[in-house]
């Protein structure tokens, strides 16, 4: 095996490993973000009868929405880059994850 080839697979798993990392925190992003618009939305206490559809609902829109980011190819990475073509991309992945997210809440 050729030391070139050796570095190349190194960075390789490196971008790789980078690239899990990021989709990983966008994931957790997610979740956050839901978990805090059910706590804010029952005022911080929220009801014992919701916590399963909750959970439900969670899942499906954290799900949709990293989903959503994947296909319209948004990532942590570019944020410093971000050009007026960037935010239509942005706010696309956003509103698409929204939508589908909600729609499958709304149908489950």
């Amino acid at each position: 095996m050729f030391p070139s080839s050796l570095s190349i697979r190194r960075y390789n798993m490196e971008r790789i490993r980078r690239r899990g990392l990021a989709y990983s925190v966008d994931l957790a992003a997610f979740v956050c973000s839901a978990l805090i618009a059910f706590e804010l939305r029952f005022d911080g206490a929220l009801p014992t009868a919701y916590i399963r559809p909750m959970g439900m609902a969670l899942c499906i829109w954290a799900a949709l929405k990293w989903t959503s980011f994947l296909v319209c190819r948004v990532s942590w990475r570019h944020w410093r880059h971000t050009s007026a073509n960037d935010v239509v991309r942005i706010v696309a992945a956003n509103t698409v994850g929204s939508l589908a997210g909600g729609l499958g809440i709304v149908l489950l």
